[in-house]
Parts: structure tokens; sequence; C-alpha cells
């Protein structure tokens, strides 16, 4: 999800009991702050699907990753999985939430990860598709934070990437990195449309 805003992962994450202390990972140039969840028994494997995610963004894309992400996890169903970088008060602060119903698959809108595989597999891909909208910002802010960007995508270009990229443009922009990043491919104006959302580039991605 990406429409959510910066103040509504900051609602779930204080709406929580409390998380664990912070624990600090570094990776492909990017330090991970987690934030683990009490009580939260895929708080592990979404820590190590998130590492993941980034390698595999990086090796892929060669795109300028955050220096820093923080991740939030949670068992709470009503915990959002959303990205942002946009932190209260304007600051730039790349910030992941993962919840509860990463246990359940089914329970998630139909995309790119649901295709992607089960378990750590799934929720890797999640991780990637929020990681393409943090880059998706870091690409173009002003189109990403605009109500354009809120609006239905190319009908006929979604329904070529999956159900959830007819969303709207940030989610299509974020459906189609995914599917990229994992070696799918797709037809010139799928992803042409891509780029005139300011999909995230970089000199071999994602051509």
């Amino acid at each position: 999800m990406a429409e959510l805003s910066a103040l509504d992962l900051y609602k779930s994450v204080h709406s929580q009991k409390g998380f664990q202390k912070v624990e600090t990972h570094a990776l492909s140039g990017v330090i991970i702050k987690v934030h683990r969840g009490f009580s939260d028994p895929l708080a592990d494997n979404k820590v190590i699907a998130l590492r993941s995610a980034i390698n595999r963004v990086v090796r892929r894309t060669g795109l300028r990753m955050p220096g820093e992400i923080t991740l939030y996890t949670s068992s709470d169903l009503t915990f959002v999985n959303v990205a942002f970088q946009r932190a209260i008060g304007g600051a730039q602060a790349a910030s992941i939430g993962l919840g509860g119903k990463l246990a359940n698959p089914m329970s998630l809108p139909v995309g790119i990860a649901t295709g992607i595989g089960t378990g750590n597999a799934f929720i890797e891909a999640v991780c990637v598709h929020e990681i393409g909208h943090i880059l998706h910002e870091m690409e173009n802010p002003e189109f990403f934070w605009s109500q354009e960007a809120n609006e239905l995508p190319n009908g006929k270009m979604a329904g070529q990437v999956s159900m959830y990229a007819g969303n709207n443009k940030k989610e299509y922009v974020a459906e189609v990195f995914t599917a990229l990043v994992y070696g799918q491919t797709f037809s010139a104006p799928v992803i042409q449309q891509y780029v005139d959302y300011w999909g995230p580039r970089s000199t071999r991605f994602p051509g």
C-alpha cells in the first residue's frame, strides 16, 4: 500500500502494546532499524525477508537505495502493510510496516507477490513491492504525493500486470517494479506507462 500517509503508520505503530528494543542491521549500503512487535511470530521471517528483498533489488536494479529503512513488525491484523519516505514534519525517513495479515496471503489483495510463492518468499516479494514505493517517491516526490498518482492507471496496461496494479498509479508502478525485479517481462506499452508514471529507473532498469 502506498496511499496511506506517514501519520497512518505512526498511528498503527503507537496503537500497539509496544515493540522490542530496536536492533540494527547493515547490508548493501542500507541501515535497517528493526522494531519487532511483541508476540509477532513472524518477526524473524519479516527481518530475513526484508534483508533478502534489499539485496535482490540492489542486484537487479542498481538503483540508489535510501541510507536507512525503519522496519516495524506486528501480528495485529489491522496493522497496515505500508511504506513511506516522507515522515511527519516533512523529513525524509524511509519506513516499512509489516502486519499480521502476512501470515495469510489470501487475506491480502491479489498482486505480483501472490504468484511468487508462500512463506518467506511471499513476504520478501511484499517487501520488494514496498521498497518499490519508497524508490518511486525518491524518483519523483512531487508526482508520488500528487492527486494524479492516486488516480486509476490505464486499465489495459494494468490488466497485463495484476489485479492490484489497477488500484492507482502508485500501485501500478510498485507492481510493475516487483515483477521486473523478479525477472518478469512486459510489453513495451506497459513499460512506457511505468516510465510515464515516474517508476524508479537506472541505467539498466527497467530495460
